[in-house]
């Protein structure tokens, strides 16, 4: 559609370098930014638009206080702002796959373990997760998160039955220019890497998308 795209798998992640007990969300920031650099280098436009996901437009939104040349749109879908509550929903859907696929309830009584809180944290569906980085996550709020750039047009996605809606107004309130909600169901569920559990993007969901870079 002559938009030249970049999707890029943080350090620690996919076919990136590093190891996922060292990540970081400082690092994972700064790969925003060298995602968007790398962007303009290769394209040689002038302006760039950031669509981030979950905790990706969280780091959108972190690495946006840099104020990164050629940044003038951002379209947040869902941004993780509550860190603590994202941990549980993690944690859990790593109880529910452990319970399925491995079977762990045959490893003496599950409600005992899922009942600790410290048990299951240090890993999600797969993925390490390593102390440090679970205490950036706890910490993340949005009071903690930093007010945009101004000159950077601000949409934020969500499902309005969702706590992320309300969560996203606080923020939005916050912000020293005007930031459009709109608001979106589409029944994915995150944690999620199968198809028959709605991982695939709906259509109404893409045509959202697609409006939110077009009122910019």
């Amino acid at each position: 559609m002559g938009y030249a795209v970049l999707r890029f798998d943080y350090r620690g992640t996919g076919d990136s370098y590093g190891d996922d007990q060292d990540v970081c969300l400082r690092d994972w920031t700064d790969d925003v930014l060298l995602a968007h650099q790398e962007l303009r280098f290769r394209s040689g436009v002038d302006d760039c638009i950031w669509l981030g996901m979950r905790l990706g437009a969280t780091l959108a939104v972190q690495a946006a206080s840099s104020a990164p040349i050629g940044l003038r749109r951002m379209v947040l879908w869902e941004p993780v702002f509550d860190g603590k509550q994202y941990l549980a929903d993690l944690r859990a859907s790593h109880i529910a796959n452990l319970a399925v696929a491995l079977g762990v309830h045959a490893q003496g009584d599950p409600r005992k373990r899922i009942a600790d809180l410290t048990a299951f944290q240090d890993e999600a569906c797969g993925f390490a997760l390593p102390g440090n980085f679970r205490a950036e996550l706890s910490q993340l709020s949005p009071s903690s998160l930093p007010c945009a750039n101004p000159q950077i047009s601000l949409a934020v996605l969500s499902d309005p039955k969702t706590s992320i809606w309300q969560a996203a107004a606080s923020w939005s309130a916050c912000q020293d220019q005007s930031v459009k909600q709109i608001a979106t169901e589409h029944g994915i569920v995150w944690t999620s890497e199968t198809m028959d559990e709605g991982n695939l993007v709906p259509g109404q969901t893409i045509v959202a998308l697609a409006k939110a870079v077009e009122w910019m």
